[in-house]
């Protein structure tokens, strides 16, 4: 049941440049992912597509701190909207992460990046190895960003459709 996808996976700059720290693996009740370094990130954008100050390394305790707060969130009336009748909240311990440190607009964020454990990119342990963007999977690809001031979700989205 696997779609096919198009999945780019930034390794190249990252993995010539052996001063760039590789992804920092977490886990916690529910949750396994790994942090992604904003020097990662900026070694994965060569073009500077990404302006390397709006770029930083989110802490293990920024993620303990999301992740304790993430299921209540899906049960929000702006999460359920968002994901409609996917199985994305039932199989929440199913998916893998990728945090991501960004500033939005002055306020630090963490974007969180989910691959589901049957996807390919779980299945490979692609989500583990650098930094990862997928296009297209549907409900087995999501992302939501948390604001590591105000603790509060926002910009939930699922891939399109296979």
């Amino acid at each position: 049941m696997n779609a096919v996808l198009m999945v780019l996976l930034l390794l190249s700059n990252a993995a010539s440049q052996p001063s760039v720290p590789r992804p920092v693996r977490v886990a916690g009740p529910g949750y396994e992912g790994a942090i992604v370094s904003a020097e990662e990130l900026r070694a994965g954008d060569p073009q500077h597509v990404t302006k390397p100050a709006s770029l930083w390394t989110p802490t293990e305790a920024d993620i303990r701190d999301a992740e304790e707060r993430l299921s209540q969130y899906l049960k929000s009336s702006e999460a359920t909207a968002a994901l409609g009748s996917t199985r994305i909240a039932p199989e929440l311990t199913r998916y893998y992460r990728q945090y991501w440190g960004r500033v939005v607009r002055g306020q630090r964020q963490v974007l969180i990046q989910f691959f589901h454990a049957d996807s390919s990119a779980g299945k490979r342990g692609l989500w583990y190895q650098g930094t990862l963007v997928v296009s297209g999977g549907g409900y087995q690809f999501f992302r939501v960003s948390y604001d590591v001031r105000t603790k509060r979700f926002s910009g939930l989205k699922m891939n399109a459709p296979e």
